[in-house]
């Protein structure tokens, strides 16, 4: 290789600033500036996110670093500290009253992704009980069943979801085939409605027994042993236009007792024989009716478990679920 085509080393010529102060003043400019992207370094990444649950959604924590930092930037403010919760199918929903635990059974109208609802602190509306169904076994001495809640929104509020969501309930002398509501109930405290609640339903359930052993035992072993019926409620909660296209008003009435039909009902003999005896090939069987003496405690134990689920998820219509992520 020819010594003309290596580049020549060279070297920068320096000499001294004139001003004295000029290196006072580079020098603390420096070392003030380091300290300055040091803090704020620290503040935003000196830290580990560590994640909460919090009932509000809107609560917040205050940092030491808040007092520097400006106001459109800061997350100490309502709404910006809680990441929203995702509801899916199966997920658990603790109303406000924290009596029963709600399972979501399906997402008609989701607000996150494809079957998913976006929670975030808001109150689900238009909240009530559509259905009900009652399972009695003498041969067990257990009254179980399901209640379905339904909520939706008015079509003026596009952006809220509507779902539905069931939740167990029951009484059993058996005790792996009590609920979690018979278990919690008989722990609680005495002056509580989680108690007061669990009285009333092994009341309703011991009357049930009561009546439904009287007619076995007068059939001479031969009367009804199972019996089990699925009712639908008409909706309290009727909407109406406000005079306006994009409002609305609802009208809620708790004054009178729950308007319902028993839409199926089915029942088992002691000897195993099925009534109606066509239920499992006929596409729309007779219902089966009870009578009176064991029709009257059933029916009250359908609105006793409607009036607690109501007290329960829909105060005022309105569902204010308790759980919630907070990221920081």
């Amino acid at each position: 290789m020819a010594p003309g085509r290596i580049p020549l080393l060279e070297y920068p010529i320096t000499r001294p600033f004139d001003s004295p102060w000029f290196s006072v003043v580079a020098y603390t400019v420096g070392l003030i500036t380091i300290v300055i992207l040091s803090v704020v370094n620290v503040a935003l990444v000196g830290y580990d996110p560590v994640s909460v649950f919090r009932s509000d959604f809107n609560s917040t924590e205050r940092y030491w670093f808040d007092k520097f930092t400006p106001s459109f930037a800061s997350r100490s403010q309502p709404g910006k500290q809680c990441d929203a919760h995702v509801f899916n199918v199966g997920d658990s929903l603790i109303t406000n009253s924290s009596l029963f635990d709600w399972k979501v059974e399906a997402v008609y109208k989701p607000n996150a992704g494809e079957a998913g609802v976006s929670y975030r602190g808001s109150t689900l509306e238009m909240c009530d009980i559509v259905g009900l169904s009652v399972l009695t076994d003498l041969n067990t001495w257990t009254v179980d069943g399901e209640v379905m809640m339904y909520c939706g929104a008015p079509d003026a509020k596009k952006d809220l979801a509507q779902l539905s969501a069931i939740a167990k309930f029951g009484v059993s002398a058996l005790p792996s085939l009590r609920t979690d509501f018979q278990r919690l109930a008989k722990s609680a405290s005495e002056v509580s409605r989680m108690y007061t609640l669990g009285q009333l339903f092994e009341l309703a359930a011991v009357d049930i027994g009561i009546q439904f052993y009287g007619a076995y035992s007068a059939s001479n072993g031969t009367g009804l042993a199972t019996y089990s019926l699925l009712a639908k409620f008409n909706t309290t909660c009727v909407e109406f236009p406000s005079g306006s296209p994009d409002q609305s008003q609802t009208v809620c009435d708790d004054s009178h007792p729950p308007i319902f039909k028993i839409i199926d009902a089915t029942g088992i003999m002691s000897n195993r024989i099925l009534r109606p005896p066509d239920v499992l090939f006929n596409r729309n069987p007779a219902t089966y009716e009870l009578e009176e003496p064991l029709r009257a405690p059933i029916l009250n134990f359908i609105n006793l478990a409607h009036a607690a689920y109501t007290s329960s998820a829909c105060i005022d219509h309105r569902l204010l679920v308790a759980s919630i992520v907070s990221t920081w």
